[in-house]
């Protein structure tokens, strides 16, 4: 019986030390690209000339981002998009991306328009916001809270 206890605790201790290393990596790996693509890729940022922020008719407000920028060569292309938002400041990030194998490219730019539609304004309170992408600012104003209140007005 007693040997029994004993695979039983050495089998225990096992799984849980396959579990704990099945943790650090799903934690060293969150938020990691495992596009194969981008393994073969020169990650940048992508030069944006100037923004156009556009609140929709809608309610909740819906704000739309446009950004017209270039990238510098045939080669490259816009990559992901990233958002984040915090003290009343939408900050995006539009990356590009080039293959590293690149040689034969065409040495002139290449412009871009991007719309962007922005996160997280469903919700917010009124009063004026900032909206920065890769450095160009630009802002607007929700003269109301753009969030759909539970209580009825007409009662």
């Amino acid at each position: 019986m007693d040997q029994n206890n004993n695979a039983f605790k050495t089998i225990m201790w096992v799984i849980l030390g396959i579990a704990i290393v099945a943790i650090v990596i799903v934690l060293l790996t969150k938020g990691k690209r495992t596009d194969p693509d981008d393994q073969n890729m020169v990650i940048g940022e992508a030069v944006v000339e100037e923004i156009d922020v556009m609140k929709l008719e809608s309610f909740p407000v819906q704000v739309n981002v446009l950004a017209r920028g270039y990238t510098p060569d045939g080669c490259t292309t816009l990559g992901d998009v990233k958002q984040s938002y915090a003290n009343n400041k939408f900050t995006v990030k539009i990356e590009s991306k080039k293959p590293l194998d690149a040689e034969n490219c065409t040495q002139s730019i290449m412009p871009f328009e991007k719309t962007i539609s922005l996160s997280g304004v469903s919700g917010l309170p009124k009063g004026s916001y900032t909206v920065d992408v890769n450095g160009v600012t630009g802002g607007f104003m929700l003269e109301m809270d753009n969030f759909v209140s539970d209580v009825d007005p007409l009662k």
